[in-house]
């Protein structure tokens, strides 16, 4: 405002010759061809001076902008959840047996075969794989148990570790060059048992080594059923 305040005064100083003097604004009034000129000024600088007040409060209202509000903060992306696909029962057998010793076509694959031969839980789904001696390692037939397959954990789950060195008696059977591979299904995983039927050797799940198991394994395949 002192910038209008200013001019206003300027304006004023330049038409004080044409005002009345204070005597002759006391003891007489003004004629109209003297008060004519000092009342225009007046008045112009007044119009001036609220023409100049609108425009500065018309222009302070433009400068303040109205605020813009926060943008709205976008709620986190939804994480896709994928539910675990269940490990698919094992139907078939290898067409052969890939190696010697205590072979599995792989490795147990949700189960913990560290904490037992098998689990403790009953399977969904068993199958024995034979590989009898007079084809060389290649399938003679695959069985599926159809019988009670808790008999399975109840027989298997609790077998303690084959000791090392164990002593064999020395003679060679008709059996002694049979396989057998069992696969156990269960919700959450499946695994492989390697039978061989070398009367030396035990069983192994690829992590344990128990008693040797020819002969149930046997007896599975030609009957589909897991008896003690």
């Amino acid at each position: 405002m002192s910038d209008i305040e200013d001019a206003l005064r300027e304006e004023m100083r330049a038409h004080d010759a044409d005002g009345p003097t204070a005597v002759e604004f006391r003891f007489r009034a003004p004629d109209g061809s003297r008060a004519s000129p000092w009342l225009a000024a007046v008045a112009a600088a007044a119009c001036a001076l609220v023409v100049a007040t609108v425009a500065l409060v018309v222009s302070n209202r433009g400068n303040h902008h109205a605020p813009t509000p926060l943008a709205k903060r976008a709620p986190p992306a939804a994480v896709a959840t994928h539910p675990l696909s269940p490990v698919p029962s094992i139907r078939s057998c290898p067409a052969e047996i890939g190696g010697r010793g205590y072979w599995i076509p792989q490795p147990p694959k949700g189960v913990d075969a560290a904490k037992g031969f098998v689990p403790p839980d009953t399977p969904t789904h068993a199958i024995v794989c034979a590989y009898l001696h007079g084809n060389r390692g290649k399938l003679t037939g695959t069985r599926t148990l159809d019988g009670n397959l808790s008999m399975i954990p109840a027989d298997l789950a609790e077998l303690p570790r084959a000791p090392d060195g164990q002593p064999c008696e020395l003679y060679y059977a008709l059996t002694d060059g049979d396989y057998y591979l069992m696969a156990l299904s269960y919700p959450s995983g499946a695994m492989w048992l390697s039978i061989p039927g070398n009367h030396c050797v035990g069983a192994s799940n690829g992590k344990l080594i128990v008693a040797n198991l020819r002969a149930q394994a046997d007896a599975a395949y030609r009957t589909g059923d897991w008896k003690r």
